[in-house]
């Protein structure tokens, strides 16, 4: 499953966290002996597509977290999971990089 995405700077930005989801996905796939699908992973799959849509968001911290929130709390749920993946693995990596 997916980790978080290594920082070695306290002020990780939204846009650099999503870079770094993507940066690890294109790692993953490319080390696959076979093609990747998005059926091989869905959650890690909508994981990804979200973190391509936050490198477009101009954002803070705090909104960043607040659209993540929005997502999961949307009625339909379709972004549910994935929102919620990206907000713990979010303040995995904001925790870590406080130390």
């Amino acid at each position: 499953m997916m980790s978080a995405p290594e920082s070695s700077s306290p002020s990780l930005t939204p846009h650099q966290f999503a870079e770094g989801i993507l940066r690890e996905h294109e790692e993953r796939r490319t080390a696959m002996p076979g093609p990747w699908r998005w059926d091989d992973d869905p959650l890690g799959a909508k994981l990804v597509a979200l973190a391509a849509m936050v490198t477009r968001w101009n954002v803070d911290e705090q909104q960043f977290e607040a659209k993540l929130r929005r997502l999961i709390e949307l009625p339909s749920g379709v972004a549910a999971p994935a929102a919620a993946r990206m907000l713990a693995l979010w303040q995995e990596a904001r925790a870590g990089a406080d130390e």
